[in-house]
């Protein structure tokens, strides 16, 4: 009988990390070639096809990855995910196609948009069987596909660039790389499940109306919180953009990067640690507890050497990566990365919620957030531009981190208070079998 050995955490933890810091500096190194081989209406031109396409992309991927990972729909199978990711895709890239018309502005701008959606969309695919290779703990498989298609993203759209060519062929150029990585993606997760139980089928797209139904229900709230989290980021440029301009908002893309080493880490900690804290609700509060405070001191440790570096030596590293034009604007730094550690841990307590179960709780705090964001932006952007966007993320995130800490520490305590139960997943199910081998 095949057993499957789960990987430590620290193993896991450091391919995430591993895989993040790569997608992040090519993420980085794409920004500076837009800026290099561009100008900064090149950067702010892309930084709005993102602006417009990821919180589309967040609603129809609805965490997905997160629900098959912890289980959440523990009688669906990963066919399943994958035939209710087609509907999704097929309506998101007709969203897409509608924001594309409705926003174009000229000079090829809706090309733009329409292949970002199409990677996302892409990409959307190979998050389910992310899904299906962290539930089994191992993200070392999805580590290496993260970062083969950064590289090829940077690959092709700098060599795109430098050749001559235009943004929008250098972002079709991306297109062939997300279908490749794709393929590589299922070759994986076929190799990972051919052992086990009606492997054959696990992963052959399964339309079940019952299922979707199902699915839809678990992880709408998710994807709408998902939504409104990146609404969250991109609202303000939405109005950075309309008061001041696409030169203004490439000034703010490229100074936000700066926070990008602080989130990958922490998003690869919440990553890895995911699965055990599902497992650990089920069956351990304290051992739940102490990984939530342990997750908890990291982000905020990695928030404060963040603000720091930004302290420091923010204006000669904003000079020395994106030229003397974006270092007049190293003021704004600052704030903009007290924001970005505030985030760092409002991501570990969305965790812990998605963990434990609570994920139509989510949505209400969300709402706020965005909430507090739009009225802060409508308020101090057209008037203070990029300070105003600095300033209204800080508020918001404060706001972020007390709301989700409260509505978690509620949930601790209320099941504290309650006799311990037995998880609901089905016996014979990976979750239970990973749970019997948790030590």
């Amino acid at each position: 009988m095949h057993t499957m050995m789960r990987r430590p955490l620290i193993g896991n933890f450091s391919w995430s990390a591993a895989g993040n810091v790569v997608v992040a500096a090519c993420q980085w190194g794409m920004l500076v070639a837009l800026a290099r081989l561009g100008n900064a209406e090149t950067v702010g031109a892309y930084t709005l096809a993102l602006a417009v396409t990821a919180p589309v992309a967040l609603l129809f991927e609805m965490q997905l990855r997160s629900v098959l990972a912890t289980r959440n729909s523990p009688a669906r199978t990963p066919g399943e995910f994958l035939a209710f990711r087609m509907s999704t895709g097929a309506l998101q890239m007709a969203v897409f196609g509608g924001a594309a018309w409705f926003l174009d502005r000229g000079s090829g701008t809706w090309i733009v948009m329409l292949g970002v959606g199409f990677n996302k969309t892409v990409e959307g695919f190979s998050d389910i069987l992310y899904g299906v290779q962290q539930e089994r703990d191992r993200l070392d498989l999805m580590a290496r596909s993260q970062m083969a298609r950064g590289i090829l993203y940077l690959v092709l759209l700098t060599a795109v660039l430098a050749s001559g060519g235009t943004l929008q062929v250098g972002v079709f150029a991306m297109s062939g790389a997300a279908l490749a990585i794709l393929a590589f993606d299922f070759r994986n997760a076929i190799a990972l499940v051919k052992e086990e139980p009606d492997a054959a089928r696990s992963l052959r797209p399964a339309w079940n109306r019952e299922a979707s139904r199902d699915l839809f229900r678990t992880a709408i709230s998710l994807g709408v919180s998902s939504m409104l989290i990146s609404c969250y980021t991109t609202i303000p440029r939405y109005f950075l953009e309309w008061k001041h301009g696409a030169a203004t908002l490439g000034y703010l893309a490229a100074m936000a990067h700066f926070s990008v080493p602080g989130r990958t880490i922490v998003e690869a900690l919440t990553q890895a640690c995911l699965p055990r804290l599902s497992r650990y609700w089920r069956s351990d509060d304290r051992a739940f507890k102490k990984l939530v405070l342990r997750n908890l001191a990291a982000a905020a440790g990695v928030g404060v050497v963040t603000l720091g570096i930004s302290v420091a030596f923010g204006r000669p590293l904003l000079s020395l990566v994106y030229g003397s034009d974006f270092a007049r604007e190293s003021d704004v730094l600052v704030p903009l990365m007290l924001a970005a550690g505030l985030v760092f841990v409002c991501s570990v307590l969305g965790s812990a919620l998605t963990a434990s179960g609570h994920l139509q709780v989510q949505l209400p705090i969300t709402l706020g957030v965005v909430g507090s964001v739009a009225a802060l932006s409508a308020l101090l952007i057209p008037v203070q531009g990029l300070r105003g966007v600095a300033w209204a993320l800080t508020a918001s995130s404060a706001l972020w981190v007390l709301c989700a800490g409260a509505i978690l520490a509620m949930a601790m305590r209320r099941k504290a208070g309650r006799p311990e139960v037995e998880s609901a997943s089905p016996p014979g199910t990976l979750d239970a079998h990973l749970r019997r081998t948790d030590s």
